[in-house]
């Protein structure tokens, strides 16, 4: 009798499935096979040494043999030797057989506490990546609001900051055109005090033109009448000087009558004759000499009693005519 052992194929499914206790079980029923089949094998050794089947076609006939003894205990012994070796070698291997169960499900059980272990750390592993992702999304929450906020105040400043330089500015436009509205203010009324005090300048300067020219009229009314009083006077005076000359003068015989001639008379205060000569001649030496020497002869010629017209008189021409 062949022993036929069919191994199946598990799915790993299947094999992580299966438990220590399932294959302790399994390899209990394995043994008591190997048992009742190494049983049933002696057993039928021992039955086909004493028992004959004659085929079913032919007649049976009983033929009797003589076994011996000694040979039937002998192959007993070897029997049961055989026997004896193999339970020693079932046994050895059933023991291998308990020994590799044990040290697989030493091996298991390792395994299983290493994926126990590799659970526990996997899921805290997990449990601290979802704690960094959520960590991570509260502050990327964070940094969005403080971004946010961030923004918020820099818009807020950045308008703060646009609506005061609008106003600065306009603050500006509004002095600038304060100061330009000032200097056009000023301006207008330095030109128009400009133009007043021009004004009053010129009116000063034509009143002061017009007192100028009244007062040069005046002054030339007065200059011109005293001139006219002083060439009066003057005349007055060059008639009796020209009286006392004559009175001094003699004509000579021989000289044709109504001869005249222009004299230069220079006097010191007191009426003293120091120069008297001829700047217009008459035509004839011997009467301008004649008239000189008269001249000469009149001194002291008589002056004026006024200062100034006596002043007038130190240097003067006159026109000497006896005759007249």
């Amino acid at each position: 009798m062949a022993l036929i052992v069919r191994k199946e194929k598990k799915t790993p499914g299947a094999q992580a499935a299966t438990t220590p206790e399932s294959r302790g079980r399994s390899l209990y029923y394995s043994l008591l096979l190997h048992a009742a089949l190494i049983t049933v094998f002696v057993v039928g050794i021992e039955w086909k040494s004493s028992t004959v089947i004659a085929p079913a076609s032919a007649p049976q006939v009983m033929n009797a043999t003589a076994v011996d003894a000694k040979q039937v205990a002998d192959e007993v012994k070897k029997l049961k030797s055989a026997d004896e070796e193999s339970k020693r070698r079932e046994a050895e291997r059933q023991a291998e057989a308990v020994r590799k169960v044990k040290e697989e499900e030493q091996k298991l059980a390792r395994l299983k506490e290493e994926q126990a272990a590799a659970k526990k750390q996997k899921e805290a592993e997990n449990r601290r990546l979802e704690e960094e992702r959520k960590q991570l999304e509260i502050e990327k929450e964070h940094a969005a609001a403080a971004k946010a906020k961030a923004e918020a105040d820099k818009k807020k400043v950045e308008e703060e900051a646009k609506r005061a330089a609008e106003a600065e500015q306009k603050r500006q436009a509004e002095a600038k055109a304060q100061a330009e509205a000032e200097r056009k203010q000023r301006e207008e009324e330095a030109k128009k005090k400009a133009e007043e005090e021009k004004r009053k300048a010129e009116a000063a300067k034509a009143e002061a033109a017009l007192q100028e020219a009244m007062a040069q009229e005046e002054a030339e009314q007065t200059a011109a009448a005293q001139a006219q009083a002083d060439a009066t006077a003057i005349q007055r005076y060059i008639a009796r000087l020209t009286a006392a000359v004559a009175a001094g003068f003699v004509y000579p015989p021989g000289l044709p009558p109504g001869l005249k001639c222009m004299l230069f008379v220079r006097v010191i205060p007191g009426g003293d004759v120091v120069e008297a000569r001829v700047v217009q001649s008459s035509g004839n030496p011997v009467f301008d000499r004649q008239a000189e020497t008269a001249v000469r002869k009149a001194s002291p010629l008589p002056m004026p009693e006024d200062p100034r017209l006596a002043n007038q008189l130190r240097e003067f021409n006159f026109l000497f005519d006896p005759g007249s």
